[in-house]
């Protein structure tokens, strides 16, 4: 494949959805681990409102000292990237970690909620 036919990320998060999907994802994956519950219908149309939820739930998340979570999290329903570590100074990661940021997001609220 010739490079002027690589997608850039951000033009693969247009074709397959964008941050809506990955945001109504995201809040299954965490309703389903029992980590979170939430109103939005997790279904096409309803991408703005579900970012809007994951965002207020992050937002608010405190962990066993009181302290946020999530600094200042960024979540979109449409085709702009979601930064859930905007403005955080420490993040669990390094250079070597492989995982998802959805599966940084998960193990960051497993561990605040000491699971």
């Amino acid at each position: 494949m010739a490079d002027k036919e690589i997608m850039k990320d951000t033009e693969l998060d247009e074709v397959v959805g964008g941050s809506g999907i990955e945001t109504m994802a995201l809040m299954n994956r965490l309703q389903v681990a029992g980590l979170a519950k939430f109103h939005t219908p997790l279904v096409a149309g309803h991408e703005e409102a579900a970012a809007a939820e994951l965002q207020s739930y992050l937002s608010g998340l405190k962990d066993s000292q009181g302290n946020n979570v999530f600094d200042n999290p960024q979540i979109y329903g449409d085709g702009r990237a979601n930064d859930y570590f905007r403005g955080m100074v420490f993040t669990v990661t390094c250079s070597t970690d492989t995982r998802s940021d959805a599966d940084k997001v998960i193990d960051m609220i497993k561990y605040a909620m000491g699971r």
